[in-house]
């Protein structure tokens, strides 16, 4: 019931049919990683392991800033959990940039060799509701998505108007729209040639952090946005931005 819910009041916000969820544990998260082999990453500021602000506590020490850290899945959690010193949104950003490892780094190969340590460690961890005969169609939508740029839509307090307080639902839900025309009017984008049988936008994931949002179809960056009459100018900033830029190594 509450997965339910949830799905119903993050469509509700976002405008969106959300058809599935997957919720991952986030108690059992470093023992996934650790079953995938870990996962690299770009780490562009000090990253706390452990600390409290709140209690003035401080860290029992710090991921250092580096590119393609290695990191295994205790890390991994504090990498994309950790907010010692930070805030919400900057944990927001390094979130997406963990699922953006996951996606590139996990292929056939490596799951069916480490399979085993997969379902022993994620077989109590991990709730969805796609079903078994589902699976095929998501293995082919995983491959897919390897195979291109995930692009994400962040909220952020401040930007364009956000605040995460008061919400402007409607402004959202025009943001929503901006960033999947993105994707559906790039001249190389290729027509599914088979779905789930719900035919879902995306599969979602569920995440602690509510201002954040699912990443949308894989693309590349358009030249032009739409307009109501059609293709406009490119002077528009795009409305989502692509994981790749923004998970890449670019220290302060």
């Amino acid at each position: 019931m509450g997965a339910g819910v949830l799905k119903l009041s993050v469509g509700e916000a976002l405008g969106l049919k959300i058809d599935y969820y997957v919720l991952i544990d986030i108690e059992g998260f470093s023992k996934l990683i650790n079953a995938l082999g870990g996962i690299t990453v770009n780490i562009n500021e000090r990253v706390a392991v452990g600390g409290s602000t709140d209690a003035g506590r401080p860290p029992d020490r710090w991921l250092e800033p580096g590119p393609d850290q290695h990191l295994n899945g205790k890390d991994a959690m504090w990498f994309a959990r950790g907010r010692y010193g930070s805030d919400d949104f900057a944990r927001m950003d390094r979130q997406r940039c963990v699922i953006d490892a996951i996606i590139r780094q996990v292929n056939p190969t490596n799951v069916v060799s480490r399979y085993e340590a997969i379902m022993r460690e994620g077989g109590d961890l991990i709730l969805t509701d796609v079903t078994q005969e589902e699976l095929p169609a998501f293995v082919e939508l995983g491959l897919r998505a390897k195979g291109g740029e995930v692009r994400s839509l962040v909220f952020k307090n401040g930007v364009q108007g956000f605040s995460s307080g008061n919400p402007d639902f409607e402004g959202m839900r025009d943001r929503v729209d901006a960033a999947i025309d993105e994707t559906a009017d790039h001249p190389d984008k290729e027509p599914s040639s088979s779905a789930p049988s719900k035919s879902p936008t995306s599969p979602s994931t569920l995440s602690s952090t509510p201002s954040s949002t699912p990443s949308s179809t894989p693309s590349s960056t358009p030249s032009s946005t739409r307009g109501s009459d059609g293709p406009t100018s490119s002077a528009a900033p795009p409305a989502s931005e692509d994981t790749s830029d923004a998970c890449a190594y670019h220290p302060e």
